[in-house]
């Protein structure tokens, strides 16, 4: 079980610093992607995948967290334009 220290963790690198600072419409995207693929992962463990096979919900998992990555660089770059 994941504790609480490290989904605030989660969250805030997904904010870009803390979700404090962020909007809400941009902190309620990032939660509905982490709750999402957290209750993927659980529905997913019940299903295990047979030897061999490509398990593709933990593809489509990966996918959505490359995604988010992704738009916290996009983020940041477009932050550090901004510096002196």
């Amino acid at each position: 079980m994941v504790s609480n220290l490290i989904y605030k963790t989660l969250l805030n690198v997904a904010a870009g610093g803390t979700m404090m600072a962020i909007d809400v419409e941009k902190a309620t995207k990032i939660i509905e992607a982490m709750t999402s693929i957290d209750y993927q992962a659980q529905n997913d463990s019940k299903n295990e995948p047979k030897k061999g096979m490509m398990d593709h919900n933990i593809l489509n998992k990966l996918l959505a967290q490359n995604k988010i990555l992704t738009q916290q660089l996009e983020a940041l770059t477009a932050q550090m334009t901004t510096l002196p």
